[in-house]
């Protein structure tokens, strides 16, 4: 039996949604953590890397793209602590 691989189609809207719950929790995660941030974002970012590798093996680039940004961000966040 032949596997066909999953190639999901995400809409811009549904990446936003996606994203928007990403960014959510971070921002929990930072507000909730206010002793050791620097760690709490270095936790968030290394998190965001398992989400990449699933966003790059389903070829949802614009997924991809979108959590490119938000560690980003988060890396500056990091360097300005």
């Amino acid at each position: 039996m032949k596997t066909t691989p999953i190639k999901p189609h995400l809409s811009e809207t549904v990446v936003a949604e996606v994203m928007q719950a990403i960014q959510s929790k971070s921002a929990r995660l930072a507000a909730t953590d206010h002793d050791d941030l620097y760690r709490t974002l270095e936790q968030r970012r290394c998190a965001l890397g398992g989400m990449l590798e699933l966003a790059r093996a389903l070829d949802a680039w614009r997924l991809v793209y979108a959590l490119e940004a938000h560690r980003d961000d988060l890396r500056r966040q990091m360097e300005a602590l």
